[in-house]
Parts: structure tokens; sequence; C-alpha cells
């Protein structure tokens, strides 16, 4: 549906602007009204001003050229970056699906940890999955991290405690995911209520916190913002398993940050913990190959309830490349501006060394009647359009490297002031130049100097 404020504003927009450019020529020809009957070294004169006035426009083209280029390169560069990031789980072969499960049937820890026991076994069951797992926890995502504490900072406030990103996953999560163990054991089914309470944590986790030692054995503890210090039960550390990467709410940075995974099936008997919630979403995540479908899936969810709906399956890769699609769609916008108005700088620069050309035209007859060769005369015209793209291309780069600082904060793993994409723009915009110019150039190598001198 159309914005009517963004309707009108456009339409004003394009109607100040027509009504600007358009009074331009009409300005032009009042103030040679009195100048229309002088002699032709004031014709030349009036039309060497026209020329550097377009000139004076071309370079503003150029420059603003510069301007939008610069930002669609370092908006490419940061996409190409977060694409190259590897994210620590696989892309291929991972479906992953979801589960409302109402609270009015699985209104207790218990009765959902039964479904998903019952749910798991029969999936990989189903031909073609090689390993299922659940979790209640989106690991795409990282929304906050939790205060965490381990044994030697017992005591310490809660605001200066280490974060870290907390999941709820069952026995079976890391398999499907393609998530390696590095060391100890993963969750499994003998990991209950009544049971020691476990966690494993992320190589990232055990590299920052446990610095120089064996995390396994070790235990955490999780806090929340509103209590004065962790009431959760310790944890003790039985696995490590490889980092993954996540973005963080309005952010384009797949990072990686220190993870906690606690055991889905370990959460404490009775009411679940959300009791205003109408329905719980648990997340399947399965390794299956291409022969697996959606009706196999839902075949094996409603063996166990048949009124309960499964939302449509999608591969991890599929899920990245949606939370992905803000810096591609930024830098994809962005670089179709850069090359309208780069094509309309090549246009200027073509007119205006045309102009050039025609406003020389005796004084190039007379350099080749004189014996200068074509390619003298090819050198003079490019050079001329060289210099007038320098002079838009320097101007560009002093607004592009304040502008680009407004973008900073949608740039991932490179500089604002990026060598390689401010000197790209450079060559780019020079090369656009000189084959615009080319054209003029060749004309103006081709004049036969006897016609010119017999019309002058």
């Amino acid at each position: 549906m159309l914005d009517v404020t963004v309707l009108i504003g456009t339409a004003i927009t394009v109607l100040v602007a027509a009504l600007f450019f358009g009074s331009l020529p009409a300005l032009r020809a009042l103030r040679g009204r009195e100048g229309a009957l002088r002699v032709s070294e004031g014709r030349a004169q009036s039309g060497r001003d026209h020329v550097r006035g377009r000139s004076l426009f071309v370079a503003m083209e150029i420059a603003l050229s510069v301007v939008l280029l610069v930002g669609a390169g370092l908006l490419l560069s940061t996409f190409v970056k977060i694409q190259s990031e590897p994210v620590g789980f696989h892309l291929q072969d991972v479906l992953v699906g979801d589960l409302a499960l109402p609270h009015a049937t699985y209104g207790t820890n218990q009765e959902q940890t039964r479904f998903c026991e019952k749910l798991l076994a029969k999936l990989t069951d189903v031909a073609g999955v090689r390993a299922a797992g659940a979790a209640v926890t989106w690991p795409f995502n990282v929304d906050g991290l939790t205060p965490l504490e381990t044994d030697k900072q017992q005591g310490q406030p809660m605001e200066q405690l280490p974060r870290a990103a907390t999941f709820e996953v069952s026995p079976g999560y890391f398999a499907a995911m393609g998530i390696p163990l590095l060391r100890g054991r993963e969750l499994d089914g003998h990991d209950r209520p009544s049971s020691l309470p476990v966690a494993i944590v992320s190589e990232e986790m055990a590299r920052k916190y446990f610095v120089g030692e064996d995390p396994i054995g070790k235990r955490v503890r999780l806090g929340y913002i509103d209590q004065h210090t962790p009431q959760e039960p310790w944890l003790t550390i039985v696995g490590v398993v490889g980092s993954t990467r996540s973005i963080r709410y309005n952010q384009i940075q797949w990072d990686t940050y220190p993870a906690v995974y606690t055991s889905l099936y370990q959460r404490p008997d009775g009411p679940r913990s959300e009791i205003d919630a109408r329905t719980q979403t648990v997340f399947l995540f399965l390794q299956a190959g291409q022969a697996v479908n959606a009706g196999a899936i839902a075949a094996a969810v409603h063996g166990i309830d048949a009124e309960l709906p499964i939302g449509s399956l999608r591969t991890t890769e599929e899920i990245v490349s949606g939370l992905r699609s803000q810096p591609r769609v930024r830098a994809v916008l962005l670089a179709g501006f850069g090359g309208l108005t780069l094509l309309l700088a090549a246009i200027g620069v073509g007119g205006v060394t045309g102009q050039m050309v025609q406003q020389r035209w005796r004084d190039i007859g007379i350099r080749i009647a004189l014996g200068a060769m074509k390619s003298d005369v090819r050198r003079m015209v490019l050079v001329h359009a060289l210099k007038l793209a320098c002079w838009g291309i320097a101007a560009g780069l002093l607004v592009s490297a304040g502008v680009s600082r407004l973008l900073r904060s949608f740039l991932f793993g490179i500089s604002t002031i990026d060598p390689a994409t401010f000197g790209g723009v450079i060559v780019v915009m020079i090369g656009v130049a000189m084959l615009a110019a080319l054209l003029p150039a060749r004309r103006a190598a081709k004049l036969d100097p006897m016609v010119v001198l017999r019309q002058e």
C-alpha cells in the first residue's frame, strides 16, 4: 500500500528538481540576449563559459557517483566478509522445524520431556534421518547474554560477572547440528532432574573463562538480572563443543559468544516455568538426506499427537541466508544507485568532451595542419576528460571519507577507509571517464584541416 506522505514528498521533490534544472537554460538565454550580436570571439567566450558550466555539473555527478560507489563497495565487502565467516554448524542437510506445544496438553516440564523423547525416537527411525535433536532456544539469534558465576567468582556482584549465551537442548542436538564434541561427553538420556545438574560449554567459553585450565569438572551457575546473586543450582561441566556464531538483534555481524548448553531433560519437575504462556515452542533439528520430506516428519509428529501442527521445514542454509539478507539488500540497493550515477557521469563526460572538441574545432584543425599527430590530438582530448574526472573524484573522495563513517554500524570486518574499496572506485571512475571521452577524441583526431579552414 502506498504511503500518502511519501508519495506527496516524492512528487514535490520531482517538481522542484524539474523547475530548478528547467529554469537554467531560460536564465542562460536571458543573459545571452544582449550578446546575441557580438563578434565571433564573444560567441567563443560564451561557448567556453557554457562548457565550464556543464563541466561543473559533470564533476558533481562524478563526485556523487564516487560517494555511492564507495558506500556500495564497503557494504559489498561487508557482505562478502560475512558470507565467508564459518558459522560452526552444518549448512547442508540440516532441517529445522518448529512445534507449538499447547499449555493445555503439555502443561508440565515432564510432559514436554516425554513428548520430545518419543518424537526424537520416532524421527531417528525415519529413513534418511541420521540424527535428531530438539531445543527450546533458537540458536541463530542471541537476544541477550546471561550472567555467569564460576567457582572462582562466587560472591561477586551480578553486574561484574561474565556473560554467556544459554541454550536448552536435548540429547542428539549437537550431532544433528553438526557441532563437534571436542572434549568430555555429550548430553544423554541419563541427565534427569534427579541426577547431577550438568552443562556443556563452547570452546569460546573455555578459552575465555577457563584460561590455562581444563573446564571438565568445573562448575558454573547461571544468574538473572533481577537477582542480586545467582540462585540457580550449580552445573558441572561435562563436555566442550565447538563454538558457533550467532547474530544479535538488529545487528549484521555473526559473532562467536561464550555459550552454555543445559539439558532440556533436566528441567525441574512440575509446572512449566512460563505458566502464563499459551504454548511452548520446541525447535526440531534433523540431519538428513534430500530424500526426507515434510510428510515423513509430520507423520512422526502425528503418530504421537494427531492434532499437533508442525511448522515448515527449512534448511539451516536458508535460515542463515535469510538472516544475512539485510547487508545483501543494502549493498545491492546502493550499488544500483551507484551504477545509475556512474552511467549519468559517463554520459556527462562524453557530452562535455564532445562540446569541448566542437568549441576547439578550429584550434584542433590548425594543430593537425601544422603537423600534430593524431595520437597527440587524442591525448589532448583525453587529458581534458581526465582532469575533469580527477576534480570530481577528489571531491567525491573527500565526501566519502566522512560519509563512510556514518556506515560504521553497517560494516563488519572492514575499515571505513578501506584502501581496496577506495582504490577500486578511483580506477573504475577513471576508466569510465576515459571510455566516455574516447569517441570524441577519435572524432577530433579524424578532422580534415582543409575542411575546417574552408569553413572558417
